[in-house]
């Protein structure tokens, strides 16, 4: 299981993260990437709450179907901070 945290954006008062979690479910063919978007905190550094983008598993070329999608409950599109001019809250 690997965890990567990468800037997506930032206002005033928070920085956006979006965090990518990949687990192989200890088989050597298969991934689990789930994606989500962290609020953070400019003034204390603390996480303000997170929120789903996405999940996918690749069942490997063996995989019928190769890729999919998985549900998530409300997930979030991170480029709506920008295109709706409003920011998300905890």
């Amino acid at each position: 299981m690997t965890v990567e945290d990468a800037l997506f954006a930032r206002n005033v008062d928070t920085l956006f993260l979006l965090r990518t979690i990949t687990d192989n479910h200890r088989l050597h063919m298969v991934r689990q990437t789930d994606t989500l978007l962290i609020h953070r905190s400019l003034a204390g550094g603390d996480d303000r709450g997170f929120r789903g983008v996405a999940r996918v598993i690749d069942f490997g070329p063996d995989g019928a179907p190769r890729v999919e999608t998985l549900p998530l409950q409300d997930p979030v599109n991170p480029y709506d901070l920008f295109c709706r001019g409003r920011c998300l809250t905890a």
